[in-house]
């Protein structure tokens, strides 16, 4: 038969030790986010991402919309503040970084400040971890203009997993494509958030 105050003992040292992590993490969360509020607040800071224009793909690959957006931008309004973020584990990440991309690892502080500044955010996919890059009850509603690159010609009914996305800007491509979206139907949007760019010259 177990010693009961043997049992006691080593639960009170379990609950000790879980207690002592628990505080440990709190502590690291508080100090991260102090350093967080710092750094966004810094003329450094404000000075790099000021008025930034972010694309991005997936944050595991790039080469769609978003990666030859920026290409444009960069080639023909060089004004822009314009960065792609990508995680660096990415096979794209080494490609990109040739090619001159002003790269920020996806998930990381300068990701964080980035979005924080930034006017503008332009993608080819609508998750939740694009939309909303950081968590809005802690960090309120982003206050940039989000602009959806859907990829491809939308020709199924995604009504019920688009109508619940903030979006901006939505960009179609073809004149029945555009007139789905903001026809009367079972779409939300309408001609004041879709605009039909047609398709890219080849």
């Amino acid at each position: 038969m177990a010693d009961p105050l043997r049992v006691d003992e080593s639960r009170r040292s379990m609950v000790r030790r879980r207690l002592s992590e628990l505080r440990r993490s709190v502590t690291a969360a508080k100090v991260r986010d102090a350093s967080f509020e710092w750094a966004v607040k810094s003329s450094r800071t404000k000075a790099r991402f000021r008025d930034a224009w972010v694309f991005m793909d997936r944050d595991t690959d790039a080469n769609d919309n978003a990666e030859h957006l920026y290409r444009w931008v960069r080639e023909h309004r060089p004004e822009v503040n314009a960065w792609f973020v990508l995680k660096k584990t990415s096979r794209d990440w080494q490609r990109l970084q040739r090619d001159g991309f002003r790269l920020i690892e996806f998930g990381s502080l300068d990701w964080r400040l980035l979005v924080s500044h930034a006017a503008h955010l332009a993608s080819s996919h609508i998750d939740e971890y694009v939309v909303h890059p950081l968590p809005p009850r802690k960090y309120g509603r982003p206050r940039f203009t989000y602009t959806f690159l859907q990829h491809g010609v939308i020709h199924n009914d995604l009504s019920r997993w688009l109508n619940a996305k903030r979006v901006d800007v939505f960009v179609t491509t073809t004149p029945a494509e555009y007139a789905a979206i903001t026809g009367p139907g079972a779409y939300k949007f309408t001609d004041r958030e879709v605009v039909m760019a047609g398709l890219p010259p080849s």
